[in-house]
């Protein structure tokens, strides 16, 4: 595929994500009114929700460029093969990473809790 065709791609991509992308900013501005009532899970709503945006862009341009990159310098063996192992090992990349700014968000839902002890 020529890089006009990778970029017409990744544009169109992004523009996939745009919807949760406006989410994720618009959360991120909610995080930093609250930064001043709660800092610390505020602290851990932005780191999550900064990683989930670069998890997007990110993942977006190496899952358009990188997979062909290897491809075509790689050795001219078994390409079936070679292609199946670099979209595993894109995707254990891509999910971990997810993972990450998953349990950052869960992190900021468990943070300064305080614990009830009124039994009605």
């Amino acid at each position: 595929m020529d890089s006009s065709a990778k970029l017409f791609e990744l544009i169109k991509d992004l523009l996939l994500q745009l919807p949760s992308m406006i989410v994720l900013v618009v959360c991120l501005v909610v995080a930093l009114v609250r930064w001043r009532r709660h800092p610390r899970v505020s602290l851990f709503v932005l780191l999550s929700l900064t990683w989930f945006i670069l998890h997007g862009f990110v993942s977006t341009v190496i899952y358009i460029w990188v997979p062909d990159w290897i491809i075509r310098t790689a050795a001219s063996g078994n390409v079936e093969q070679l292609t199946q192992n670099v979209y595993l090992g894109l995707g254990l990349v891509t999910n971990f990473s997810l993972a990450i700014a998953l349990t950052l968000l869960l992190v900021a839902v468990f943070t300064q809790r305080t614990v009830s002890l009124k039994t009605e």
